[in-house]
């Protein structure tokens, strides 16, 4: 097709992705059958879901207005963009989808109201946090309910109670077992965080210590960065400076970019 200069665009230098000239795309779109594009749209998102692109997977399921392909594919990828430290690109992901999937619902609601916490929107937040509370069920998967523990404990931990925090971040340990979750990690960071707020300082340097030591196990440096700083932070208020500058030292040389930069977390 490239040889014959049938309409095509290279979109690297290696020969590998094309796409179609953009008035060749738009001919070939004019009049085409919607179900004849859905159809397009679902092949598009099963070869990219197993061929790695997660992102274009969701997008192509969505396109294809498979709501429930879509919820699928999310929950499955999820998890892993977030031990990547890619809050910005679930962030895209949760702003495409059609706010009443988000809101149909609990986890995606959550997270939608975890995302607009952590970017400090606050009233926009507030009623899908409210709405994940409303969809939670007894029979939700133990994964799940940890998942949705764990962002209330944060919820709890910045806008709220730290008490709170405690019981919901020890909820979420709880129906997260011995998995290899994210918020498994997340929620002994918040644990610990909540701890010292409550005064239990020697308990929250210990469920710290096991938030790093585990988040290095499961390999989510997103997450064990944020138990270290903490951390870090009492054990300089304990007067344990050399430590906890190793501890600095450490980190910013293990978490590092594609180009041996640190890592923005």
């Amino acid at each position: 097709l490239e040889q014959a200069n049938m309409f095509l665009l290279p979109l690297d230098e290696n020969r590998q992705w094309y796409r179609y000239h953009q008035l060749f795309a738009e001919f070939l779109r004019t009049g085409a059958d919607p179900a004849e594009l859905r159809r397009q749209h679902l092949r598009a998102s099963t070869w990219c879901e197993e061929n790695g692109l997660e992102e274009e997977a969701i997008r192509q399921a969505a396109a294809a207005r498979e709501h429930a392909s879509t919820v699928r594919l999310f929950r499955a990828f999820a998890e892993n963009v977030l031990s990547r430290g890619e809050l910005s690109k679930l962030r895209g992901w949760l702003d495409e989808l059609p706010d009443e999937l988000v809101r149909a619902h609990g986890d995606l609601a959550c997270y939608k109201a975890w995302t607009l916490y952590l970017g400090g929107r606050t009233a926009q937040a507030q009623p899908y946090a409210q709405l994940a509370r409303q969809l939670e069920r007894d029979d939700d998967p133990p994964k799940r309910r940890g998942m949705l523990a764990a962002i209330h404990a944060y919820i709890a931990l910045s806008w709220g109670d730290p008490r709170d925090a405690v019981v919901n971040a020890r909820h979420a340990l709880e129906w997260l077992g011995a998995s290899a979750s994210f918020f498994r990690v997340y929620a002994h960071s918040l644990l610990g965080q909540a701890q010292a707020l409550v005064g239990e300082r020697v308990e929250a340097v210990a469920t710290l210590g096991k938030g790093v030591e585990l988040g290095q196990q499961l390999d989510n440096p997103f997450m064990t960065v944020d138990a270290t700083g903490p951390l870090i932070q009492m054990m300089t208020a304990q007067g344990k400076l050399r430590e906890a500058r190793a501890m600095c030292q450490n980190a910013i040389r293990r978490y590092v970019d594609a180009k041996g930069s640190p890592a923005p977390v």
